[in-house]
């Protein structure tokens, strides 16, 4: 059963309550092949690159070729780049030709611009068909009772949310399952247990782009904190969302008539759980105050927030306590499971939005499906670097996390070029792997960017920004025109100056654009 998924924002958490508690359609599932077997191992190799045809287009003239190079020089060439490094890449896709290169074969950080190379692999690795199935596992019911513990079993899915949950409870209860004499147990044994991707470590922060990973995951790994104010003096109201016992509040805030003042919310594990404290003080006059947060133990929290939804549901679990094991393939069988939307369709969040927990799982999930259970960031990373082998990538690359977070990834402007090109001529996934990096001037991270330019819905790029570095990488096009590959690689930006950054990247877009238009 393929469930359609609701819209998110680049780092969004958790489903409201309205839609956990909406009607569900239940239905009843066949049974499944158990958990320990492989659930789609690639059968085939990473694809070889489309050979690289001999130009036959009409090479540009010196002319439009110098008009081209000084647009983008000028773009450049303003006070807020200096001293910065600068990788530029700009090529024909069909024909390989170069069209300006400054600094290309520099290896530099490319942010967000690495989930470029994390996307790409995954459909060429995966297909992009592939889906992420989560199951619910336990005795065969009787007189509307499971005997013993109830297993949530969990395959990586990215996307999962509390409504998905709770159609599995939906789905018990349809048959007729009323009582769970045992606990909930999480069953995240298709990755192993390193919670947090290489270069997570350099930076402690509670934001939910920091989230960790887990086989069994919900809610991108993080909650929904929205805070009222009360009376004069008093505790504001707190609501976390999706609620369970697994996240814990301490409110030490106040509500006050006098105006400003901040809000500070702070989550932090401890022990089992996630602790969540509201500090500060919110006006009377505020709206509403909404925040996220990532949690600590994902599989905890998943399990945490099922048991809540199946008592909601009517469904009594005996045993308070969420803990981790493993789906017992003697006694217990598959009860309820769902499926993920395709990989095609998943994609388009982690690009469009540049959602790092995502990031994070297909990698995981690449380990897993072509390095054997359970999935690990080094068998990801393995098959990442022979699938860029098998694209006859140039050069040295760094590839240590999927989504490009913090100081760990190196690609050069040529290499990430060498990348779009590959995956817009071929076939088998240049479809989808276009329609998933954001619409200039309509969509996603660069819905913003762009608007009323000539360039506006004729570039389609994945943007990347860290402290000092902003990246654009993609596709531009015109009219009738065959479209153009470039990075945009923008290190050492310095503080205040991120603007002048974009815009610089914003002016070369409209420059190729205006190339490919004269």
């Amino acid at each position: 059963m393929t469930r359609k998924k609701p819209s998110v924002l680049a780092h969004a958490t958790a489903a409201s309550l309205f839609v956990l508690l909406a009607p569900a359609v239940a239905c009843a599932t066949p049974a499944q092949p158990h958990p320990t077997q492989p659930v789609q191992r690639p059968s085939a190799p990473p694809p070889t690159p489309p050979p690289s045809p001999i130009p036959t287009s009409p090479a540009p003239s010196p002319e439009k070729l110098r008009s081209l190079a000084q647009r983008v020089e000028a773009a450049l060439t303003v006070a807020g780049l200096r001293g910065a490094r600068i990788g530029v890449a700009i090529a024909e896709i069909e024909s390989g030709r170069v069209l300006y290169a400054r600094g290309a074969d520099e290896a530099l950080n490319p942010a967000s611009n690495s989930k470029l190379v994390t996307t790409l692999a995954s459909l060429a690795l995966l297909g992009p068909e592939y889906h992420w199935k989560t199951a619910l596992f336990g005795g065969s019911p009787e007189a509307g009772v499971i005997q013993g513990d109830l297993v949530l079993k969990g395959y990586g899915d990215p996307t999962l949310q509390p409504a998905d949950l709770w159609r599995l409870a939906a789905m018990l209860a349809s048959q007729g399952v009323r009582r769970v004499t045992g606990a909930v147990v999480v069953d995240d044994s298709f990755f192993d247990d390193q919670r947090l991707p290489p270069g997570f470590e350099q930076k402690d922060e509670d934001l939910p782009f920091r989230a960790a990973t887990s086989a069994a995951s919900v809610a991108y790994n993080a909650v929904g904190v929205t805070v009222w104010p009360t009376a004069d003096g008093q505790p504001p109201r707190v609501v976390v969302d999706p609620p369970s016992s697994y996240v814990r509040v301490v409110v030490k805030a106040r509500s006050s008539k006098r105006p400003g003042g901040t809000l500070v919310v702070h989550s932090e594990g401890v022990g089992d759980t996630t602790v969540v404290t509201v500090s500060g003080r919110i006006t009377l006059r505020s709206e509403p105050r909404a925040f996220y947060r990532r949690i600590e133990h994902p599989s905890l929290y998943a399990g945490a927030v099922l048991r809540e939804l199946l008592i909601r549901r009517g469904i009594a679990v005996d045993k308070p306590d969420i803990r981790r094991g493993t789906v017992n393939a003697a006694s217990q069988r598959t009860l309820a499971h769902l499926e993920s939307e395709p990989l095609s369709v998943i994609i388009r969040t982690v690009n469009k939005r540049s959602n790092n927990m995502m990031s994070e799982q297909i990698l995981k999930t690449l380990g897993a499906e072509t390095g054997g259970l359970p999935g690990t960031f080094p068998k990801g990373q393995a098959a990442i670097g022979r699938f860029l082998k098998g694209i006859a990538l140039p050069g040295t690359w760094e590839y240590k996390n999927g989504s490009g977070l913090y100081d760990a990834n190196r690609f050069s402007a040529s290499q990430l070029v060498h990348v779009l090109r590959y995956a817009y001529r071929d076939f088998r996934v240049s479809s989808d792997f276009v329609a998933s990096l954001a619409v200039a001037g309509a969509d996603g991270t660069v819905s913003h960017r762009l608007s009323g330019h000539p360039s506006e819905r004729w570039v389609r790029a994945k943007t990347g920004t860290l402290a000092g570095i902003s990246t654009l990488s993609g596709y531009a096009g015109a009219p009738g025109r065959g479209p153009l590959a470039f990075a945009i690689l923008l290190n050492g930006v310095s503080e205040g100056n991120e603007p002048a950054a974009r815009k610089a990247q914003d002016d070369i877009a409209d420059a190729l654009v205006g190339y490919l238009q004269d």
